[in-house]
């Protein structure tokens, strides 16, 4: 994933997209009459969860980044 800010701390945007979209993954899940693998992604991720002390109950994203900076155009293209 590529990603950029202007202003903002890049560690405060990846922690409310990987917020967001937890959340909204498990309620489309926990909703869903037509996952078939419903009950095993959501073992998956309570698993996950639970062996994880940041977390109560889930976890789709690991807690850790590692950032690359694309410096260059060339090392932007390559990234992509």
């Amino acid at each position: 994933m590529i990603v950029g800010t202007t202003g903002r701390p890049l560690e405060k945007t990846l922690g409310e997209m990987k917020s967001f979209t937890s959340r909204s993954l498990r309620r489309l899940l926990e909703n869903s009459a037509i996952e078939s693998r419903k009950e095993w992604i959501i073992g998956m991720m309570k698993q996950a969860g639970l062996g994880n002390n940041n977390n109560n109950d889930w976890q789709l994203w690991q807690q850790h980044n590692q950032p690359i900076e694309l410096g260059t155009p060339e090392m932007f293209h390559q990234k992509l």
